[in-house]
């Protein structure tokens, strides 16, 4: 009788190389995708390149400043938002806070939001 013939293996090392990568590709545009359409990467971007709607940017910007204020309990009714026709801030916010509120806390509140939606916030320190 012939021996048999053994057979190789149902996957060889070059195709799960093969297979990994394109795994991996796939994850890494998926991550950049998910990224580019999340508020801190849209503000990244226009941070890096110019790129972006001014009133996009105003309401990326906006969303955290309000969750930061609601975070040291200010009342939405106290919180106004104007637009300002060629300053150099495109909106003026004026906050009232309660007469036992502390600014320092409401600034560090706002400051955390900021930073962790993904804007730089300049500090003085």
């Amino acid at each position: 009788m012939s021996k048999r013939k053994s057979r190789g293996p149902l996957v060889t090392p070059k195709a799960l190389g093969v297979i990994a990568a394109i795994a991996l590709a796939l994850f890494v545009i998926g991550e950049g995708v998910r990224f580019v359409r999340s508020d801190g990467g849209r503000l990244l971007i226009a941070r890096a390149t110019g790129l972006g709607a001014r009133a996009d940017l105003i309401r990326l910007v906006a969303k955290p400043i309000r969750l930061g204020l609601a975070s040291v309990a200010v009342p939405r009714d106290s919180v106004s938002e104007t637009p300002v026709e060629g300053g150099a801030a495109p909106m003026r916010w004026r906050v009232g806070l309660a007469p036992n509120a502390s600014l320092l806390q409401a600034n560090y509140a706002i400051t955390r939001s900021l930073e962790n939606a993904g804007a730089v916030v300049m500090s003085a320190t």
